[in-house]
């Protein structure tokens, strides 16, 4: 049952019945009920096929709408679709920063990781040259020790030899000085007793 008011402003009342016939089935016209004022059968058949017809351009419109509403959102969700998966969208820009860092990470890693290596294998080889150099040198030290030893021990001997030399020499010496002052003492002593020996004087006077 439906109330629809007409175009005179009779309010009408239009009822749907079902007639069924043998092996098929119906529905008849609607009948109409006047409330107020007056209007035909045929007025009131007019009158539901506007509403109708009314009805179907509402649904049509609704239909058009929400067809176009349907394409305008799957269109907005195939391009956020796109922004997101596609070969520009978020999703592989973002898959292509984080491998860009990550080989720029790893491109670092490596250079720091050869860098160190070359630092170990540079301080290797100065360690090697620095044992080298050390070893050498202790080497040098100790043939300076050996020589300076000898040198001191060959020092010592010829001090020794020189002393003992100088030494012999000058007691020599000295004996020499003074068995040679014995001799020329005894020399003068003769030589003053034959100077003042009165005899051999008085001799060569009695003989004259």
């Amino acid at each position: 049952m439906v109330k629809q008011r007409t175009n005179n402003g009779t309010a009408v009342t239009i009822t749907k019945r079902s007639l069924k016939h043998s092996g098929s089935s119906a529905q008849a016209g609607p009948s109409v009920t006047k409330t107020r004022g007056r209007k035909s059968n045929v007025g009131a058949e007019s009158g539901y096929g506007g509403f109708d017809r009314a009805s179907s351009k509402t649904s049509k419109k609704s239909n058009s709408r929400f067809n176009k509403f349907e394409r305008e959102q799957e269109a907005r969700l195939q391009e956020a679709m796109e922004l997101i998966n596609g070969e520009s969208g978020v999703v592989n820009v973002w898959v292509s920063e984080m491998k860009n860092i990550a080989l720029s990470v790893m491109k670092k890693m490596d250079e720091k990781l050869n860098h160190e290596n070359n630092c170990i294998k540079n301080l290797k080889l100065e360690f090697e040259k620095y044992q080298s150099v050390t070893t050498e040198t202790l080497d040098h030290l100790a043939k300076i020790h050996t020589h300076s030893q000898r040198f001191r021990r060959e020092l010592d001997n010829e001090l020794k030899r020189i002393y003992t030399t100088d030494e012999t020499e000058l007691n020599e010496s000295l004996e020499h000085f003074i068995k040679d002052q014995r001799q020329v003492r005894k020399s003068l002593v003769k030589s003053n007793k034959e100077i003042h020996d009165m005899s051999a004087l008085k001799r060569m006077l009695s003989e004259v």
